[in-house]
């Protein structure tokens, strides 16, 4: 109370204080919840190789959905991948052996020759919206299983990387 009637006193110069006070607030970063070992696991045994594919693109490399989704073949380089994120940001992933060949097979597995590694049907690549629903459709369909699971997303799949190999 106190510093409103203190505020209101000094008129504009109030104002300007109370503007950079409110900018001054910052709210804390969000812990990642990673996915359970569990439904890693599950994950990597499913048959559908697309959905494998990107579980195991989140799982051991940590990427986004929109990064998965966006996924360029000729990024992908034998020790390394570029992923190009939001706001044309670029870095360089290792690529985990087991996720190398995880690739070639499903590479070797495309009836046709596409520069996206997840084309779609209309000649781009699949959306972002898209491959989340195909893997949080597998991933609700695990989890229905245990009657405590919370919802698990490809979000839960990228922060489990690093507790998988680190």
């Amino acid at each position: 109370m106190r510093q409103f009637q203190e505020a209101t006193a000094l008129g504009s110069a109030g104002l300007a204080l109370r503007e950079a006070a409110a900018r001054s607030v910052r709210v804390p970063r969000a812990v990642p919840r990673p996915a359970p070992a569990q439904v890693v696991r599950e994950g990597l045994a499913v048959d559908e190789p697309r959905v494998r594919l990107a579980i195991m693109l989140g799982a051991y490399a940590g990427l986004s959905r929109a990064e998965i989704a966006g996924l360029r073949v000729d990024n992908i380089a034998d020790s390394e991948i570029l992923v190009r994120g939001k706001g044309g940001h670029e870095r360089t992933v290792p690529l985990h052996p087991d996720l190398r060949a995880a690739i070639a097979a499903y590479r070797a597995q495309q009836p046709e020759e596409s520069p996206w590694l997840f084309p779609s049907s209309h000649g781009g690549h699949l959306t972002p919206h898209h491959l989340g629903k195909l893997v949080g459709a597998f991933l609700r369909c695990c989890l229905a299983r245990r009657a405590s699971a919370a919802f698990q997303c490809v979000r839960r799949l990228r922060a489990s990387w690093i507790s998988l190999f680190c």
